[in-house]
């Protein structure tokens, strides 16, 4: 709970006037939470009896890691170029 404290004062400090610039530990957390909350909503809709289509998820679920893996060497250029 600390780090998720410091992380959004941290996260504060640095919002700029053009929008809020996102951190990779905040948007780490932001990641992970999102991908936990939709496998459990996917799990209680496959426990109703409602049919899920694995290989989709497979594929989102990878298709969004590529782009936060992309999203962070983007933000990781910007420190050392």
């Amino acid at each position: 709970m600390t780090g998720i404290i410091i992380s959004y004062g941290h996260t504060l400090k640095n919002t700029r006037k053009e929008g809020m610039k996102l951190d990779p530990f905040t948007f780490g957390i932001t990641f992970i939470s999102a991908s936990g909350g939709v496998f459990m909503i996917l799990h209680a809709l496959e426990q109703s009896g409602l049919s899920i289509n694995k290989e989709m998820i497979h594929l989102m679920m990878e298709t969004s890691k590529f782009g936060a893996i992309l999203w962070l060497l983007k933000e990781l250029s910007k420190v050392f170029f």
